[in-house]
């Protein structure tokens, strides 16, 4: 068994007499993920199901400790909370999912809901929130406290930068895309900054890494990548710089 996978189930009733709210930590971040075990362990009102670093491990935990709220990360070693969500989704009493990450865009945001978790939570968030926030998330309960994301209300990436950043995720150079598509190096640069200004990523290589978590290029038959929005007349039109 692995040891990050120890259960510390407290059925103890919270301040008021009802049930404790039971929550499984998923971080792969070993400090991060023990900061947040701790304060769930010792807040009166949770407790603490308990810890996963992977998708993987968070399976065997949700599937062993039953859980009724799991909180997080985005990215993960072996996949990431979409991802997991939607595995979770497929179990007879899946737990709520409450996502917490620094690129806690309202693109991630979106996302996540889309794959069926409850509510996307900025890491910078203070931890009292995040405890509220997993406690609304148990209970069916909207949450639009401190740290809460606000989804858009459809894709934030047109189909050309999507398409860019396919190729990006791909391994083509700004060069290679430009012939590919049939515009300028210089526009390819640009579209490019749209998209990462829209992702909120620090340059070409996170924006595609991030394209490709949010689902929003996928995996094609040749072994690249291509757009997964649709290609719609809105989704045609080029970014506005």
């Amino acid at each position: 068994m692995n040891p990050e996978l120890t259960d510390v189930i407290d059925l103890r009733e919270d301040t008021r007499g009802e049930p404790r709210i039971r929550i499984a930590v998923v971080e792969d971040e070993p400090l991060a993920r023990a900061a947040l075990a701790d304060l769930i362990q010792h807040h009166p009102d949770v407790g603490l199901a308990g810890q996963a670093g992977s998708v993987a491990e968070a399976l065997e935990l949700v599937e062993r400790a039953q859980p009724d709220v799991v909180l997080c990360d985005l990215f993960l070693p072996d996949g990431d909370a979409c991802g997991l969500t939607l595995r979770l989704r497929r179990l007879p009493n899946p737990p709520e999912v409450v996502v917490a990450t620094l690129f806690a865009t309202p693109s991630a945001a979106a996302a996540c809901i889309s794959a069926g978790a409850r509510l996307c939570l900025q890491k910078e968030a203070p931890p009292e929130s995040m405890v509220a926030a997993c406690m609304a998330a148990a209970r069916g309960d909207e949450w639009a406290g401190p740290g809460a994301v606000r989804p858009l209300a459809r894709h934030h990436l047109t189909y050309l930068e999507a398409q860019v950043l396919a190729e990006v995720a791909s391994g083509s150079t700004n060069d290679d895309i430009a012939e590919r598509l049939g515009y300028s190096p210089n526009y390819i640069k640009d579209v490019l900054a749209s998209a990462r200004e829209r992702l909120s990523a620090k340059d070409r290589a996170h924006a595609a890494a991030m394209a490709v978590a949010l689902r929003l290029v996928r995996p094609s038959s040749d072994g690249r990548f291509a757009p997964s929005i649709p290609l719609t007349e809105d989704a045609t039109a080029d970014p506005v710089f």
